[in-house]
């Protein structure tokens, strides 16, 4: 009986090919890869935790490093400005004493910067503007500072943010890379400033503010929210 020769290349078992290039690291690439990604998740989660637990610091840096430089630029009237400022830094020192909690300052601040504090200043200065403008007859002055006087006690009942404040301000200013968002001009006419007030007479309808004139002082505005964000945190 015939038999086949076993050295015939034919019949010879096929060695198996061997990975090379890119394919031969591919496994480790892969690993390296979900290595960084859980690394990269754990960084993140540790940085956000840390944001967390530092969150009422941060909170007094904004305040005592943004909020009260702004105010301190803005055209507070002076006795009003100094009020405010000695309000917030009393509050500063409160949050860094440990007699309140992270959640508490942090509520606080972010109130803080909802209410339209850094454009106080501008509404009693166009306040005044009105009241010496001699193109104004003394019923329309009367008028423009109630809408005012209107717009403010919506702020005072936390109605009227600082996010209206640029489109109420927006016949009378510029935009600009600013926290308020506008600059006023130097000059305003006549049809600016009645087109001003009837934007802020607006605002004050949709705040359900009745028809009266209002004496609002800016620091008891940041006195409730002060007491606000102690007692709720963030709005």
């Amino acid at each position: 009986m015939n038999t086949q020769n076993n050295t015939d290349p034919t019949n010879a078992p096929q060695a198996t090919a061997e990975p090379s290039g890119c394919a031969a690291w591919a496994p480790a690439l892969i690993a390296g890869a979900a290595l960084l990604g859980m690394l990269f998740f754990i960084s993140c989660a540790g940085g956000t935790y840390y944001l967390f637990q530092q969150r009422g610091e941060f909170a007094l840096r904004t305040i005592d490093g943004t909020l009260i430089p702004l105010i301190e630029q803005s055209r507070l009237e002076p006795d009003e400005k100094q009020a405010t400022i000695a309000q917030l830094r009393e509050f500063i020192k409160r949050g860094r004493s440990g007699e309140l909690e992270d959640w508490q300052v942090a509520g606080v601040m972010q109130r803080l910067v909802r209410a339209p504090i850094i454009s106080w200043g501008d509404l009693q200065y166009v306040g005044s503007v009105i009241a010496q403008r001699d193109s104004f007859s003394d019923d329309e002055k009367v008028e423009f500072l109630g809408e005012l006087s209107r717009l403010q006690r919506g702020a005072e009942l936390d109605k009227v943010t600082q996010f209206d404040m640029a489109d109420i301000f927006e016949p009378i200013s510029s935009p600009a890379d600013h926290e308020s968002g506008y600059s006023l001009n130097q000059e305003f006419s006549d049809e600016a400033l009645r087109e001003f007030i009837a934007r802020a007479g607006l605002v004050a309808d949709r705040a359900e503010v009745p028809e009266k004139t209002y004496d609002v002082k800016l620091v008891s505005i940041i006195q409730r929210q002060i007491q606000a964000g102690i007692k709720s945190g963030m709005k």
